[in-house]
């Protein structure tokens, strides 16, 4: 099944943070999969915001370990440090791909895999290209607003 990547904006009350959160075929992406933390695209900064399409594009390798693209970060500081969820991002014959999907956090500065967290592990959510690109694309000149 081919799914419909979107953003929309979302602002987080107790980091006062405007934000833009990933849905998947209309629902929260943060939802399905259970998670605290919120995307980090929007409020980290311009500069960041560009790596971060990248990453999203696979113009960029991901900068979690391995390559990995972070989805949702500590929705206080943006760290990794204090836990990250991410995905591999692959292109492949039936669109872009979105699989492998976990938790890292950081233990004595080696990032690691939360093996009590991999209820997602098999979860591989599919792309159209066209419109995944459009998607990411006019993130480009559309801050988020609360």
């Amino acid at each position: 099944m081919i799914s419909v990547l979107d953003f929309r904006p979302a602002f987080h009350q107790s980091s006062n943070h405007a934000y833009w959160d990933f849905y998947v075929d209309d629902e929260r992406l943060s939802e399905t999969l259970r998670v605290c933390g919120i995307p980090p695209l929007g409020w980290l900064g311009e500069e960041f915001d560009l790596q971060y399409r990248e990453m999203l594009l696979r113009k960029r390798e991901g900068d979690v370990p391995v390559g990995r693209v972070p989805l949702f970060v500590c929705e206080i500081c943006g760290d990794y440090e204090c836990g990250v969820v991410s995905c591999e991002i692959e292109l492949a014959q039936d669109g872009i791909v979105w699989r492998d999907f976990a938790t890292h956090y950081n233990e004595g500065g080696e990032f690691r895999r939360d093996e009590d967290r991999d209820q997602w592990s098999d979860l591989k959510i599919v792309f159209d290209p066209h419109q995944y690109l459009i998607s990411i694309s006019t993130l480009a000149a559309n801050p988020p607003k609360h």
